[in-house]
C-alpha cells in the first residue's frame, strides 16, 4: 500500500497539494520521460504575444550583414549598430510602427550570431592593402593634387608648387608656396573651387600637408574636413605607389620640364617670377 499521505507530507515538510502535484506529474508522464518526471518544467510563457514577425527579423539580419560588409557606396562608411540598422530598415520603406525596437534589434543580432566583440573588432591587423581605383568618365569627377619641388629662388629661398588637375578634361591649376603646409593647401583648394566646379573625388598621396598630424592619426585633417563639408570624397593612394596618381604625376613631369630641368642649374630670381611662369 505504501505510506499514508499525511506521513509523507510530515516527513518532507510539504503540503498535500504539493504531494498531489508530483504524484500527478509521475502518473501523467510517458515512458520516454519517466526518468525526468521529477525535474521542474520551464515557466516561460508558451505563447509570446509580441513575437517579432519572421520576415521582419530576416530583414534586420540582412540589414546588419549589409552594414557589416560595407560593400556599397551607401554602406561602406556607415556604422553597424542597432540605431543604424533601424534607420536602414526605415530607408527600405517600413514605417515606424512596423519597425522593432532597439532592444529587439539587439536581441535579433545576438540570436543570429552577428555580435562584434569590441576587443576583437579593434585589434590592430595588418592592412590588406585594398585601395580604391577610380575610373572617371566625365569632367570634374576626379581631381588629383600633389606638391612638386622644391625649387630655389636666388635671394629668396626654396619654393614648392602645388598642382591640381582634372583627370578627364586635363584642366590644371598651379600655385607656388614657400612651404608645404596644410594652410597653403586649404587656401589653394578654396581659391580654386570658389571659381571652378567642385569634383566628386579629390585624390592625393599621404603627405603630412594632406593627411594631417601623424601623431594623431585617428583625427581627420582639416583638408579632409573641408572636402567632406563640400561633399567631396577624399581618396588617398597607397604609400610608395605614385602610379595610382598617374595623371598628376605625368603633369608634374611635363610642367617641370617646361620650366627647366634641375640638371641645367636653373635659378629663379623672384617668387613672383616663378608664379608668373607657372
Amino acid at each position: 500500500m505504501g505510506e499514508r499521505p499525511s506521513i509523507i507530507c510530515e516527513s518532507v515538510g510539504r503540503s498535500r497539494v504539493w504531494l498531489r502535484k508530483w504524484i500527478g506529474r509521475y502518473a501523467n508522464s510517458d515512458k520516454n520521460s519517466k526518468k525526468e518526471w521529477f525535474r521542474d518544467k520551464s515557466r516561460a510563457p508558451k505563447n509570446v504575444h509580441r513575437k517579432t514577425d519572421p520576415e521582419m527579423e530576416q530583414l534586420v539580419v540582412n540589414a546588419r550583414k549589409s552594414l557589416m560588409a560595407g560593400e556599397t557606396e551607401d554602406t561602406k562608411y556607415r556604422c553597424i549598430g542597432a540605431v543604424e540598422v533601424q534607420l536602414h530598415v526605415h530607408e527600405l520603406g517600413h514605417s515606424e510602427d512596423e519597425m522593432p525596437s532597439l532592444s529587439t534589434i539587439k536581441r535579433i543580432i545576438k540570436r543570429n550570431g552577428l555580435v562584434v566583440q569590441k576587443k576583437k573588432r579593434y585589434i590592430k591587423r595588418k592592412s590588406k592593402k585594398r585601395y580604391t581605383l577610380l575610373s572617371p568618365t566625365k569632367a570634374n569627377e576626379v581631381h588629383q593634387m600633389d606638391f612638386v619641388g622644391p625649387r630655389h629662388i636666388k635671394g629668396y629661398g626654396r619654393i614648392l608648387s602645388l598642382n591640381l588637375i582634372d583627370v578627364v578634361s586635363s584642366k590644371a591649376h598651379i600655385q607656388q608656396y614657400a612651404g608645404q603646409t596644410m594652410d597653403n593647401v586649404l587656401e589653394f583648394l578654396l581659391g580654386y573651387w570658389t571659381k571652378n566646379a567642385i569634383p566628386n573625388y579629390l585624390q592625393m598621396d599621404n603627405g603630412a600637408a594632406f593627411i594631417g598630424d601623424l601623431m594623431h592619426s585617428k583625427h581627420f585633417s582639416r583638408v579632409v574636413r573641408l572636402c567632406l563639408h563640400l561633399g567631396v570624397e577624399p581618396v588617398f593612394i597607397a604609400p610608395s605607389k605614385p602610379w595610382m596618381n598617374g595623371t598628376i604625376e605625368d603633369f608634374n613631369g611635363s610642367s617641370e620640364r617646361s620650366y627647366g630641368n634641375k640638371n641645367n642649374g636653373q635659378i629663379w630670381n623672384t617668387f613672383g617670377e616663378r608664379r608668373k611662369r607657372s
